[in-house]
């Protein structure tokens, strides 16, 4: 954790932000970096996201950014994946009109999962960078997972989602 979020707070002055991170060394590589004046914009939630998704109101964020979470590549494993069929629900309950999802991963078949899930099953939410999947979205910032994956000789791919209506 940090990466990403230390870039969005010094492009944004104005918005609050929540880290969720479950390894405390995670937690505390992130705090050690932050500034004192940013304190009071950062809440961090030290448990699987999944637990805030469900202690929050519906509609609560404006975005949400999953980037390389564990990609679960054996097949067994898939359904444990934290964006999956089952638990993408609760992310899409979360967000606002008009909110958007940026997801990153270098697993192509995660990538291809996800995907196809808003190209076919899903109506309501747009693939708002369907033309260029490869480019890193202007409110990311590379992290170190994107950084491994390049030198791995894989390639980062990125889904912008946007919600059009208002349906949960």
């Amino acid at each position: 954790m940090g990466d990403n979020l230390k870039y969005m707070i010094g492009n944004d002055k104005d918005s609050i932000f929540i880290g969720c991170e479950p390894f405390l060394n995670g937690i505390a590589n992130f705090l050690a970096t932050l500034k004192e004046r940013d304190q009071n914009r950062v809440k961090i939630f030290d448990k699987d996201v999944r637990i805030l998704l469900s202690l929050l109101p519906k509609k609560f964020f404006s975005k949400i950014i999953i980037l390389f979470p564990d990609p679960w590549t054996k097949r067994r494993h898939r359904k444990r994946r934290l964006f999956n069929k089952i638990n993408i629900n609760l992310f899409l309950e979360a967000l606002k009109k008009d909110g958007e999802i940026y997801f990153g991963t270098d697993v192509e078949d995660y990538f291809s999962e996800v995907k196809n899930f808003f190209l076919y099953n899903n109506k309501n939410y747009k693939i708002e960078n369907e033309r260029n999947f490869h480019s890193l979205p202007d409110l990311l910032s590379e992290t170190k997972y994107s950084k491994k994956s390049l030198k791995k000789t894989t390639i980062p791919k990125y889904l912008v989602i946007k919600k059009k209506v208002d349906i949960l």
